[in-house]
Protein backbone atom coordinates (compact mmCIF):
# COMPACT_ATOMS: atom_id res chain seq x y z
CA UNK A 1 0.00 0.00 0.00
CA UNK A 2 3.21 2.52 0.69
CA UNK A 3 4.22 2.00 -2.94
CA UNK A 4 0.85 1.89 -4.80
CA UNK A 5 0.67 6.11 -5.26
CA UNK A 6 3.95 5.40 -6.98
CA UNK A 7 2.80 2.57 -9.23
CA UNK A 8 -0.04 4.09 -10.39
CA UNK A 9 2.02 7.79 -10.91
CA UNK A 10 4.61 5.58 -13.07
CA UNK A 11 1.82 4.10 -15.08
CA UNK A 12 -0.04 7.29 -15.51
CA UNK A 13 3.20 8.53 -16.49
CA UNK A 14 3.57 6.22 -19.94
CA UNK A 15 0.36 7.24 -21.05
CA UNK A 16 0.78 10.98 -19.82
CA UNK A 17 4.28 11.29 -21.96
CA UNK A 18 2.68 9.82 -25.23
CA UNK A 19 0.30 12.76 -25.15
CA UNK A 20 2.84 15.75 -24.10
CA UNK A 21 6.44 14.68 -23.76
CA UNK A 22 7.46 17.58 -22.02
CA UNK A 23 4.61 17.06 -19.23
CA UNK A 24 6.88 16.45 -15.87
CA UNK A 25 6.35 13.28 -13.60
CA UNK A 26 6.24 16.27 -10.63
CA UNK A 27 2.60 17.66 -12.09
CA UNK A 28 0.98 13.90 -11.97
CA UNK A 29 -0.85 14.06 -8.72
CA UNK A 30 -2.93 10.93 -7.01
CA UNK A 31 -4.06 11.04 -4.01
CA UNK A 32 -7.06 9.41 -1.75
CA UNK A 33 -10.55 9.61 -2.32
CA UNK A 34 -12.82 11.19 0.10
CA UNK A 35 -15.48 8.67 -0.90
CA UNK A 36 -14.90 4.71 -1.18
CA UNK A 37 -17.42 4.85 -4.17
CA UNK A 38 -15.16 6.49 -5.76
CA UNK A 39 -12.39 4.18 -5.93
CA UNK A 40 -9.02 4.41 -3.28
CA UNK A 41 -7.02 6.68 -4.96
CA UNK A 42 -7.99 9.61 -7.86
CA UNK A 43 -6.02 12.24 -10.44
CA UNK A 44 -7.15 15.87 -12.41
CA UNK A 45 -4.18 15.17 -14.62
CA UNK A 46 -6.25 14.94 -17.46
CA UNK A 47 -7.88 18.26 -16.55
CA UNK A 48 -4.30 19.66 -16.01
CA UNK A 49 -3.59 18.74 -20.04
CA UNK A 50 -6.96 19.60 -21.37
CA UNK A 51 -6.02 23.48 -21.93
CA UNK A 52 -2.62 22.61 -23.39
CA UNK A 53 -3.88 19.58 -25.82
CA UNK A 54 -6.80 21.71 -26.96
CA UNK A 55 -9.17 18.95 -25.70
CA UNK A 56 -11.65 18.42 -23.31
CA UNK A 57 -10.70 17.34 -19.54
CA UNK A 58 -13.24 13.86 -20.47
CA UNK A 59 -11.34 13.03 -23.57
CA UNK A 60 -8.01 13.44 -22.25
CA UNK A 61 -8.75 11.22 -19.63
CA UNK A 62 -10.48 8.63 -21.84
CA UNK A 63 -7.22 8.18 -23.83
CA UNK A 64 -5.23 7.78 -20.44
CA UNK A 65 -7.69 5.29 -19.42
CA UNK A 66 -7.82 3.49 -22.26
CA UNK A 67 -4.03 2.76 -22.23
CA UNK A 68 -3.37 2.48 -18.49
CA UNK A 69 -2.07 -0.78 -17.44
CA UNK A 70 -3.77 -2.01 -14.33
CA UNK A 71 -2.37 -5.09 -13.20
CA UNK A 72 -2.62 -7.09 -10.73
CA UNK A 73 -3.30 -3.94 -8.20
CA UNK A 74 -6.23 -2.28 -10.07
CA UNK A 75 -9.49 -3.43 -10.18
CA UNK A 76 -10.83 -1.27 -12.44
CA UNK A 77 -10.49 2.86 -13.88
CA UNK A 78 -13.19 5.04 -14.47
CA UNK A 79 -13.71 8.68 -14.68
CA UNK A 80 -16.17 10.60 -12.85
CA UNK A 81 -17.62 14.04 -13.27
CA UNK A 82 -15.40 17.10 -15.46
CA UNK A 83 -12.44 14.46 -15.86
CA UNK A 84 -11.12 12.69 -12.79
CA UNK A 85 -9.89 9.37 -13.01
CA UNK A 86 -10.29 7.05 -10.17
CA UNK A 87 -8.70 3.81 -9.59
CA UNK A 88 -10.54 1.06 -7.42
CA UNK A 89 -7.66 -1.65 -6.04
CA UNK A 90 -8.03 -5.58 -6.81
CA UNK A 91 -9.32 -7.53 -3.78
CA UNK A 92 -6.30 -9.59 -4.44
CA UNK A 93 -4.33 -6.71 -3.95
CA UNK A 94 -5.63 -5.49 -0.31
CA UNK A 95 -5.45 -9.25 0.79
CA UNK A 96 -1.63 -9.21 0.38
CA UNK A 97 -1.29 -6.08 2.01
CA UNK A 98 -3.43 -7.77 4.91
CA UNK A 99 -0.72 -10.06 4.87
CA UNK A 100 1.73 -7.62 5.03
CA UNK A 101 0.05 -5.87 8.23
CA UNK A 102 0.07 -9.02 10.13
CA UNK A 103 4.06 -9.44 9.08
CA UNK A 104 5.47 -6.52 9.87
CA UNK A 105 2.54 -5.43 13.05
CA UNK A 106 3.77 -1.62 13.90
CA UNK A 107 6.12 -1.20 11.51
CA UNK A 108 3.64 -1.35 8.63
CA UNK A 109 2.38 2.29 8.87
CA UNK A 110 4.28 5.26 8.54
CA UNK A 111 2.29 7.78 7.37
CA UNK A 112 1.53 11.69 8.44
CA UNK A 113 -1.12 12.06 5.91
CA UNK A 114 -3.42 13.39 8.61
CA UNK A 115 -0.89 14.98 11.30
CA UNK A 116 -1.68 17.84 12.80
CA UNK A 117 -5.77 17.03 12.53
CA UNK A 118 -7.71 16.04 15.39
CA UNK A 119 -11.00 13.33 15.46
CA UNK A 120 -12.86 12.54 17.97
CA UNK A 121 -14.42 8.56 17.41
CA UNK A 122 -17.68 7.67 19.37
CA UNK A 123 -18.30 3.78 19.97
CA UNK A 124 -19.35 0.88 22.05
CA UNK A 125 -21.95 2.70 24.10
CA UNK A 126 -22.85 0.09 26.77
CA UNK A 127 -25.50 0.84 28.87
CA UNK A 128 -24.91 0.53 32.80
CA UNK A 129 -27.79 -1.60 34.37
CA UNK A 130 -27.61 -3.47 31.35
CA UNK A 131 -25.30 -6.67 29.81
CA UNK A 132 -22.70 -5.58 27.10
CA UNK A 133 -23.78 -7.99 24.34
CA UNK A 134 -22.53 -8.63 20.88
CA UNK A 135 -23.95 -5.58 19.29
CA UNK A 136 -21.67 -3.74 21.65
CA UNK A 137 -18.92 -5.88 20.91
CA UNK A 138 -19.59 -5.43 17.20
CA UNK A 139 -19.21 -1.52 17.58
CA UNK A 140 -15.84 -2.00 19.53
CA UNK A 141 -14.47 -3.55 17.00
CA UNK A 142 -15.16 -1.29 13.96
CA UNK A 143 -14.79 1.95 16.42
CA UNK A 144 -11.30 0.47 17.72
CA UNK A 145 -10.14 -0.86 13.90
CA UNK A 146 -11.14 2.83 12.70
CA UNK A 147 -9.18 4.61 15.41
CA UNK A 148 -6.22 2.82 14.73
CA UNK A 149 -6.47 3.29 11.36
CA UNK A 150 -7.01 7.28 11.71
CA UNK A 151 -4.09 7.11 14.46
CA UNK A 152 -1.56 5.25 11.56
CA UNK A 153 -2.45 7.98 9.23
CA UNK A 154 -0.89 10.35 11.63
CA UNK A 155 -4.24 12.04 13.18
CA UNK A 156 -4.84 12.78 16.85
CA UNK A 157 -7.29 10.08 17.61
CA UNK A 158 -9.49 10.44 21.07
CA UNK A 159 -11.88 8.06 21.88
CA UNK A 160 -15.44 8.17 23.51
CA UNK A 161 -18.09 6.61 24.78
CA UNK A 162 -21.71 7.75 25.17
CA UNK A 163 -23.67 5.41 27.99
CA UNK A 164 -27.30 5.70 28.81
CA UNK A 165 -27.58 5.80 33.14
CA UNK A 166 -31.03 7.31 33.21
CA UNK A 167 -33.93 5.78 31.08
CA UNK A 168 -36.55 3.18 31.52
CA UNK A 169 -34.22 0.30 31.50
CA UNK A 170 -32.53 1.51 34.99
CA UNK A 171 -35.88 2.25 36.78
CA UNK A 172 -36.82 -1.29 35.66
CA UNK A 173 -33.59 -2.53 37.10
CA UNK A 174 -34.18 -0.48 40.41
CA UNK A 175 -37.59 -2.05 40.32
CA UNK A 176 -36.77 -5.59 40.16
CA UNK A 177 -33.47 -5.27 42.37
CA UNK A 178 -35.95 -3.86 45.05
CA UNK A 179 -38.50 -7.03 44.53
CA UNK A 180 -35.38 -9.67 44.53
CA UNK A 181 -33.98 -8.13 47.68
CA UNK A 182 -37.23 -8.31 49.35
CA UNK A 183 -38.38 -11.97 47.73
CA UNK A 184 -34.64 -13.52 48.75
CA UNK A 185 -34.58 -11.41 51.82
CA UNK A 186 -31.19 -10.14 50.77
CA UNK A 187 -29.99 -6.67 52.18
CA UNK A 188 -28.16 -4.62 49.58
CA UNK A 189 -25.25 -3.70 51.40
CA UNK A 190 -24.53 -7.46 51.68
CA UNK A 191 -24.21 -7.30 47.97
CA UNK A 192 -20.63 -6.04 48.02
CA UNK A 193 -19.06 -9.08 49.30
CA UNK A 194 -19.58 -10.56 45.81
CA UNK A 195 -17.19 -10.56 43.27
CA UNK A 196 -17.72 -7.87 40.77
CA UNK A 197 -19.04 -9.88 38.06
CA UNK A 198 -21.64 -11.58 40.24
CA UNK A 199 -22.86 -8.32 41.41
CA UNK A 200 -23.49 -6.89 37.57
CA UNK A 201 -25.28 -10.30 37.08
CA UNK A 202 -27.26 -10.01 40.03
CA UNK A 203 -28.03 -6.38 38.56
CA UNK A 204 -28.65 -7.99 34.71
CA UNK A 205 -31.58 -10.69 36.91
CA UNK A 206 -33.05 -7.57 38.53
CA UNK A 207 -33.22 -6.00 34.60
CA UNK A 208 -34.69 -9.17 33.62
CA UNK A 209 -37.56 -9.27 36.07
CA UNK A 210 -38.47 -5.98 36.20
CA UNK A 211 -39.06 -5.83 32.11
CA UNK A 212 -41.25 -8.92 32.53
CA UNK A 213 -43.48 -7.10 34.46
CA UNK A 214 -43.03 -4.36 33.25
CA UNK A 215 -43.17 -5.69 29.18
CA UNK A 216 -44.73 -9.21 29.66
CA UNK A 217 -46.99 -9.82 31.88
CA UNK A 218 -48.13 -5.80 31.73
CA UNK A 219 -48.41 -5.35 35.48
CA UNK A 220 -50.54 -2.70 35.59
CA UNK A 221 -49.42 -0.98 39.17
CA UNK A 222 -45.32 -2.63 38.35
CA UNK A 223 -45.90 -0.68 35.22
CA UNK A 224 -46.88 2.67 37.36
CA UNK A 225 -44.48 1.87 39.97
CA UNK A 226 -41.34 1.74 37.19
CA UNK A 227 -42.87 4.92 35.81
CA UNK A 228 -42.78 6.59 38.86
CA UNK A 229 -39.39 5.32 39.49
CA UNK A 230 -38.27 6.42 36.15
CA UNK A 231 -39.23 10.08 36.62
CA UNK A 232 -37.54 9.88 40.10
CA UNK A 233 -34.15 9.09 38.89
CA UNK A 234 -34.37 11.16 36.59
CA UNK A 235 -35.22 13.83 39.10
CA UNK A 236 -31.91 13.71 40.30
CA UNK A 237 -30.13 15.15 37.28
CA UNK A 238 -32.81 17.30 35.89
CA UNK A 239 -33.65 19.94 38.23
CA UNK A 240 -35.62 21.33 35.92
CA UNK A 241 -38.12 18.51 36.41
CA UNK A 242 -41.56 19.24 38.48
CA UNK A 243 -40.72 17.96 41.91
CA UNK A 244 -42.95 15.29 43.54
CA UNK A 245 -43.04 13.15 46.96
CA UNK A 246 -39.93 11.09 46.33
CA UNK A 247 -40.01 10.04 50.57
CA UNK A 248 -40.48 6.57 49.51
CA UNK A 249 -37.77 6.35 47.83
CA UNK A 250 -34.97 8.51 49.85
CA UNK A 251 -36.55 5.71 52.46
CA UNK A 252 -35.13 3.07 50.47
CA UNK A 253 -32.29 4.89 49.65
CA UNK A 254 -33.04 4.34 46.11
CA UNK A 255 -30.98 7.13 44.92
CA UNK A 256 -27.61 4.94 46.66
CA UNK A 257 -28.39 1.71 45.03
CA UNK A 258 -28.57 3.81 41.55
CA UNK A 259 -24.78 5.52 42.11
CA UNK A 260 -23.91 2.05 43.55
CA UNK A 261 -25.09 -0.37 40.45
CA UNK A 262 -24.04 2.52 38.06
CA UNK A 263 -20.35 2.42 39.62
CA UNK A 264 -20.30 -1.36 39.62
CA UNK A 265 -21.27 -1.63 35.84
CA UNK A 266 -18.72 1.24 34.80
CA UNK A 267 -16.33 -0.76 36.66
CA UNK A 268 -17.38 -4.31 34.84
CA UNK A 269 -17.34 -2.57 31.50
CA UNK A 270 -13.82 -1.35 32.00
CA UNK A 271 -12.94 -5.18 32.52
CA UNK A 272 -13.77 -5.84 29.13
CA UNK A 273 -12.49 -2.87 27.64
CA UNK A 274 -9.42 -3.90 28.35
CA UNK A 275 -9.65 -7.01 27.52
CA UNK A 276 -10.71 -5.52 23.73
CA UNK A 277 -7.42 -3.23 23.74
CA UNK A 278 -9.78 0.40 24.24
CA UNK A 279 -9.05 2.84 26.48
CA UNK A 280 -11.58 5.78 25.88
CA UNK A 281 -10.45 9.19 26.28
CA UNK A 282 -13.62 11.10 27.18
CA UNK A 283 -17.20 9.40 28.70
CA UNK A 284 -20.69 11.05 28.72
CA UNK A 285 -23.07 10.30 30.17
CA UNK A 286 -26.89 10.52 29.15
CA UNK A 287 -27.58 12.11 32.91
CA UNK A 288 -25.17 14.91 32.05
CA UNK A 289 -26.77 15.51 29.03
CA UNK A 290 -30.57 15.18 29.83
CA UNK A 291 -30.62 18.67 31.53
CA UNK A 292 -29.10 20.15 28.52
CA UNK A 293 -31.13 18.56 25.65
CA UNK A 294 -34.28 19.32 27.82
CA UNK A 295 -33.48 22.85 28.45
CA UNK A 296 -31.98 23.32 24.31
CA UNK A 297 -35.55 21.87 23.49
CA UNK A 298 -37.53 24.22 26.17
CA UNK A 299 -35.80 27.48 24.53
CA UNK A 300 -36.83 27.00 20.79
CA UNK A 301 -40.59 26.04 21.77
CA UNK A 302 -42.94 27.36 18.76
CA UNK A 303 -39.84 27.81 16.51
CA UNK A 304 -38.23 24.19 16.16
CA UNK A 305 -40.47 22.22 18.95
CA UNK A 306 -44.28 22.44 19.12
CA UNK A 307 -46.80 20.68 21.79
CA UNK A 308 -48.38 17.80 20.68
CA UNK A 309 -51.00 15.71 23.22
CA UNK A 310 -49.13 16.17 26.46
CA UNK A 311 -45.56 15.97 24.49
CA UNK A 312 -42.62 18.06 22.74
CA UNK A 313 -42.47 17.11 19.47
CA UNK A 314 -40.21 17.96 16.29
CA UNK A 315 -42.71 18.11 13.58
CA UNK A 316 -40.69 16.77 10.37
CA UNK A 317 -41.06 17.01 6.94
CA UNK A 318 -41.69 13.56 5.33
CA UNK A 319 -41.53 14.87 1.42
CA UNK A 320 -37.94 16.18 3.00
CA UNK A 321 -36.87 12.72 4.58
CA UNK A 322 -37.51 14.09 8.01
CA UNK A 323 -39.52 12.01 10.66
CA UNK A 324 -41.51 13.22 13.23
CA UNK A 325 -39.60 13.26 16.59
CA UNK A 326 -40.48 12.85 20.45
CA UNK A 327 -38.06 15.02 22.65
CA UNK A 328 -40.07 15.31 25.52
CA UNK A 329 -42.68 12.81 26.39
CA UNK A 330 -45.74 13.40 28.12
CA UNK A 331 -44.51 12.96 31.15
CA UNK A 332 -42.07 16.13 30.94
CA UNK A 333 -39.17 13.41 30.69
CA UNK A 334 -36.32 14.16 27.26
CA UNK A 335 -36.21 11.63 25.39
CA UNK A 336 -33.15 10.11 23.25
CA UNK A 337 -33.88 12.43 21.04
CA UNK A 338 -33.37 15.49 23.66
CA UNK A 339 -30.41 13.62 25.45
CA UNK A 340 -28.23 13.30 22.02
CA UNK A 341 -28.89 16.76 21.28
CA UNK A 342 -27.57 17.32 24.80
Amino acid sequence: MMDIVQTIQTRLEKGVLSLNSSFSRERIQVSGTDNPTHGEYTSNIAMQLAGELKKSPREVAQIIVDGFEKGTEIEKVEIAGPGFINFYLSNSYLMNEVKEILKQKDGYFKLDVKKGKKIVIEYTDPNPFKILHVGHLYTNIVGESYARLQEALGADVKRAIYQGDVGLHVAKTLWGLEKKLTEENVEFDSLESLDLTSRVKYLGEAYVLGSEYYDEKEDGQAQEEIDNLNYYIFSLCVPELPGKDFSIYEKREIKEKFLKGREWCMEYFETIYKKLGTKFDYYFLESETSSIGLNMVMKNMDTVFKKDAGAVIYEGDESKGLHTRVFVNKYGIPTYEAKDLG
